[in-house]
């Protein structure tokens, strides 16, 4: 599902407002949409799955309706609106099984309620790969520094040879599927096949 942020929102609004694409009540009407899906301090009521217990095939109702934080929008691009504050609550469904009696048992289940609401950056170093870091400012990871400057510097000593990847922050060949001769091995290193003794 495509996140707009609430402040694209308002800026297009504020453009196309100036040129009279709207009226007052319809500007009026997407500024209150645009504030009742940002993300404040209060969940709003959604509808959310309960899950099956162990040994049954289904359950009634099948879905609850209980305050969330998801699919609220943040101003930051790179922020989520997350709980900040959560409790359980608990439900009491019929639990059924498919079998030629169609037995059922009262059974109660936990769902987690969000209590209030904020944007925040879910990410971390952890979620980062082995040639990235993770910057706080913008909740991101990015490629580590001096990464970039060395792989220009082999592509400069060795040109055509080496080519930089954004994505997974490596430097790797321009021809590292190069099918090299008997007795050879392709050596990452220089882009190059050698013999397995000079190697």
């Amino acid at each position: 599902m495509l996140r707009i942020p609430a402040l694209v929102l308002l800026m297009a609004v504020s453009v196309y407002g100036a040129r009279n694409c709207w009226d007052r009540r319809e500007l009026k009407n997407i500024r209150e949409l645009v504030r009742s899906v940002s993300c404040m301090d209060r969940p709003r009521k959604t509808l959310v799955p309960l899950p099956v217990p162990k040994g049954f095939d289904w359950v009634y109702p099948s879905v609850v309706e209980v305050p969330r934080c998801a699919g609220q929008m943040c101003i930051q691009l790179d922020q989520e609106c997350v709980a900040t504050e959560t409790r359980n609550m608990t439900i009491t469904v019929n639990a059924h099984r498919l079998n030629s009696l169609m037995e059922y048992e009262c059974v109660t289940l936990t769902v987690q309620e969000d209590i209030s609401c904020g944007c925040n950056c879910e990410r971390s170093q952890e979620s980062c790969g082995a040639h990235e870091a993770f910057n706080r400012n913008f909740c991101r990871c990015e490629c580590k520094q001096g990464l970039k400057n060395e792989c220009k510097e082999k592509m400069a000593k060795m040109p055509g040879l080496f080519m930089w990847d954004e994505n997974s922050c490596t430097c790797p060949c321009n021809n590292q599927h190069i099918k090299c001769g008997d007795g050879q091995v392709f050596v990452h290193s220089t882009c190059e096949c050698l013999y397995v003794m000079d190697s």
